[in-house]
C-alpha cells in the first residue's frame, strides 16, 4: 500500500514539474518572439516599455501626483548591442523587491545595469551599468 502510495505520489509530482516546465518554456517563447516588452512597476505612475532587441529604454507617463507629466520619455535611445547580435528577448526588465529597484538584464552575455534617478528631488531615469565586484 505505501509503494502505491509513493509512486501515485511521484507520478503526480512529476505532471506538475511538466507542467511547470512547459509553462515556463511557452513564457519564454513568448518572450522570443516579442520586440516590445511593457512593464509596470510597483507604485510608479508609470511604465518602462522595453526593446527586447536592442535593449532601449523609454518611460511611459501616465500622470503623476499633480496630474502633468505625460507622454513618452527616453532613458536609453543607443542600442545596447550592435545590429548583427541583436535578437528578441535578448534583454528583460526585472523589478526587485523595492519600489523603485529596476535591474535591465542582457540574457545573451549576464550584463546588467540599474534603472535608477539622476537625483533625489528629480524623477528622470537613467541606466547605470553594473560592474563586478571583486
Amino acid at each position: 500500500m505505501k509503494k502505491l502510495i509513493i509512486a501515485i505520489l511521484l507520478f503526480a509530482s512529476q505532471a506538475v514539474v511538466c507542467n511547470a516546465q512547459n509553462e515556463l518554456d511557452s513564457l519564454v517563447q513568448e518572450c522570443r518572439t516579442t520586440t516590445w516588452h511593457i512593464y509596470k512597476p510597483r507604485s510608479v505612475n508609470s511604465y518602462f516599455e522595453l526593446n527586447t532587441c536592442t535593449g532601449m529604454l523609454n518611460e511611459v507617463c501616465i500622470y503623476n501626483a499633480l496630474g502633468v507629466k505625460r507622454g513618452i520619455k527616453i532613458i536609453n535611445s543607443e542600442p545596447l548591442v550592435p545590429k548583427e547580435q541583436q535578437f528578441k528577448g535578448r534583454f528583460t526588465l526585472c523589478i526587485g523587491p523595492g519600489e523603485t529597484s529596476f535591474i535591465l538584464f542582457d540574457t545573451e552575455d549576464g550584463r546588467a545595469w540599474e534603472i535608477a534617478t539622476k537625483g533625489t528631488f528629480s524623477s528622470a531615469y537613467k541606466l547605470i551599468p553594473l560592474e563586478l565586484k571583486k
